[in-house]
């Protein structure tokens, strides 16, 4: 007997829901509806039903995949959850509209293709809120307009007819045809395009030539660069027909990602903008550049064991790069963001540190993290204490760790940076709130194996939001000397600052309101400055060692007496349960 319900399927319903069915399950009394936006993701309940069959349609959004498991309940309570179905909301409107001039009277115009669709009509206008005309109708998810003026904006949307009828209009796209001649009379003469001369010339996909009758009077083609290019492989990707997907095909060696792609002469270009999941995993390729403009995510595991692979530069229009997709790139020692670059996630979908976007990359000397970087981790709550981490972790050679001026970073999640034990700085950005455990912390363990923590200066950067610094946050930092803690910090969990045994004073600001066992179990600590009185439900009596805990609180018990403590102990561990503490 199955211990769990089979045959589950799901399909689209539009507009905007998913129709779920699976076999009867023996003694079932309901069952339960479990749903994800990943395969591996965390499963919600979203439903129950008595029969085989089930609709969601709650917060469903266009264009997103949908995963589901149903699980029996019997008079031997819930069973196991079936393996997971999965469908995607369709567009009520065709999407991905794009619109590019071919000469100075034609205009190409292309988009994703519509379920069900049997032709499209596209309509036109000379403004993007004007009046759109019909202009033409395909079977094809394309259409070249022509007779049209020269050097002349035009707005497109485009509908589809399926067998109920016709959808909605799309989002305008446009394109300029073409000038053809100047105002003054005179014909163009461009010329040849010419050889380009380096590489950055047609890496964005673009060249430019210029009339030889007037300088003033530009050209450009959409180009393919070539070089690095030999032997990928380039397939329409599957949820947008209008942009191709990259991966590794034959290619070695130095690669180079290009902007556009065509297979063969009598195509048009389009767009590549997808590079999924292991696409380049295992290789030997030993260095990786993105064509500025290109593609807008980097997928799981995509560069995953790529041990010869020594640098990778990040094309502005990225937005995301997953977890593991530079995991043990051993050898990977640079990496760099193009200016106003637009990556907001870094690791997203990390279950464990093992699973970090460049976990073990030993190479790695330093990075700078873009301003525009909101996570460099994953929740699968609101509460920062699910975030997971390891986007870093094991980066034994990173020295250093930038974050652009103006950061969007509020969490530094559990053990984003564990384990870089070369790192010696780090300013955290103004408007991080949480410090997760471990997130500068390393395997030492006290029997001596391991490695310890290299830091000796940490930073607030101005205007600190700190509040929260989880458990060993900062453990094994044992070169750091001196910290000043952020006036808004609130608590500091188990650990936080164990082993920083160079440290031999700290101010604890009066915003505190919770520090946790063995926080600050530091070998040499002898000044302790309470700026303000900490509730004695908040503070445990093995913060700190001695009998500091019972002094902050032997003249007010209910709230501590905040000043300066001192001790005079030998530095000796033995004496933690001992050492005595003299309020200045």
């Amino acid at each position: 007997m199955p211990n769990a319900p089979a045959d589950v399927t799901a399909v689209p319903v539009p507009p905007s829901s998913i129709k779920l069915k699976w076999t009867a399950f023996s003694g079932a009394g309901f069952y339960n509806v479990y749903r994800s936006t990943s395969a591996s993701g965390n499963y919600a309940k979203v439903g129950t039903t008595s029969g085989t069959s089930y609709t969601d349609n709650k917060g469903l959004s266009v264009d997103t995949t949908y995963y589901y498991k149903v699980s029996a309940n019997t008079s031997k309570g819930e069973s196991d959850k079936s393996a997971p179905a999965s469908a995607t909301i369709l567009p009520d409107v065709p999407i991905s509209v794009n619109a590019a001039a071919v000469s100075s009277s034609s205009i190409r115009v292309s988009w994703a293709a519509f379920y069900g669709a049997t032709f499209y009509y596209v309509y036109r206008s000379t403004s993007a809120s004007g009046t759109y005309t019909r202009v033409g109708t395909t079977s094809a998810a394309s259409y070249t307009d022509t007779g049209l003026s020269e050097n002349t904006s035009y707005y497109y949307k485009v509908s589809a007819n399926t067998s109920k009828g016709e959808s909605g209009r799309s989002d305008y796209a446009s394109a300029r045809t073409q000038a053809e001649s100047s105002g003054g009379g005179h014909v163009h003469d461009w010329g040849d395009w010419g050889t380009p001369t380096s590489a950055t010339v047609t890496t964005d996909g673009v060249r430019t030539r210029v009339c030889k009758n007037d300088a003033s009077h530009t050209d450009t083609e959409i180009v393919e660069y070539a070089t690095g290019t030999a032997g990928l492989s380039f397939t329409p990707y599957y949820n947008n027909p209008a942009a191709y997907e990259v991966s590794l095909g034959t290619a070695t060696g130095d690669i180079f990602i290009p902007a556009y792609h065509r297979p063969d002469a009598s195509s048009p270009y389009l767009p590549v903008s997808y590079l999924n999941s292991f696409r380049f995993h295992n290789t030997s390729i030993t260095s990786i550049t993105f064509a500025e403009g290109s593609i807008t995510l980097i997928g799981i595991d995509a560069f995953y064991n790529c041990t010869s692979l020594t640098s990778v530069h990040i094309p502005a229009s990225v937005t995301a790069i997953n977890h593991g997709a530079f995991r043990n790139c051993t050898s990977l020692e640079t990496v760099t963001f193009a200016q106003n670059s637009q990556l907001t996630s870094i690791n997203s979908g990390a279950q464990n540190e093992g699973d970090g976007t460049f976990y073990n990359c030993t190479s790695l000397k330093s990075i700078t993290i873009p301003a525009s970087v909101t996570e460099i981790g994953t929740t699968y709550t609101s509460s920062p204490t699910s975030w997971r981490g390891g986007a870093f972790y094991n980066c034994t050679s990173l020295t250093s760790v930038t974050f652009e001026a103006g950061s969007q970073l509020t969490v530094i999640p559990y053990r984003a940076f564990y384990n870089c034990t070369s790192l010696k700085s780090i300013t955290i950005p103004a408007g991080v709130t949480y410090i997760g455990d471990g997130a500068f912390s390393s395997d030492y363990k006290t029997d001596g194996s391991g490695s310890t923590m290299s830091l000796q200066t940490i930073t607030f950067a101005a205007g600190s939001q700190l509040q929260t610094i989880r458990g060993n946050a900062f453990a094994f930092c044992i070169s750091l000397a001196s910290i000043t803690l952020p006036a808004s910090v609130t608590e500091i969990g188990s650990y936080a600052f164990s082993f920083c045994d160079s440290l031999t004073s700290i101010t604890i600001p009066a915003s505190v309101t919770a520090i946790g066992s063995y926080a600050f179990d530091c070998l040499l600590l002898a000044s302790v400055t309470f700026e303000g009185a900490i509730p004695s439900s908040g503070f445990s009596t093995t913060a700190f060692h001695g009998d500091l805990c019972a002094k902050f609180y032997a003249t007010d018990p209910a709230n501590g007496t905040p000043g300066t403590y001192t001790t005079t102990r030998t530095g000796d561990e033995s004496d933690w349960n001992t050492a005595v503490w003299t309020k200045q």
